[in-house]
């Protein structure tokens, strides 16, 4: 795990939930979210600092996030609009599925994380 503020440990262990996957992605309902969070995260308590960290994944490109259908995975890209946010992230589950961008920004988190490890300075 990284070190530093909640916000950046939340996106950290989102994107180390996504990545377990070989296509980097993952299907959940808010609550599996936080289950592995919370076993990545320890200090995580708040719904909306999930939510957040989330938000802020889609905003940066990291991650594409949508919903499912019946008969497809990625059925409804997220919004982005606050107005939609309960129903996107809190009523069944949702999808979060790594950019470009956001296999360039995970392999960095991973590099600078192996050098902290071995006695460099993390930022």
């Amino acid at each position: 795990m990284v070190n530093g503020p909640l916000a950046d440990k939340l996106e950290y262990a989102i994107l180390e939930v996504v990545f377990r996957n070989s296509e980097a992605n993952h299907q959940d309902s808010f609550g599996g979210w936080e289950t592995q969070v919370q076993a990545l995260v320890p200090d995580y308590s708040n719904q909306a600092d999930l939510r957040d960290a989330f938000k802020r994944l889609w905003d940066g490109g990291d991650l594409r996030l949508t919903k499912p259908d019946t008969m497809r995975r990625h059925a409804f890209d997220y919004s982005g609009h606050e107005t939609d946010d309960s129903g996107f992230f809190f009523t069944g589950p949702f999808n979060a599925k790594a950019t470009a961008t956001g296999r360039k920004y995970w392999d960095g988190i991973k590099i600078e994380k192996k050098k902290a490890s071995i006695g460099f300075h993390q930022p």
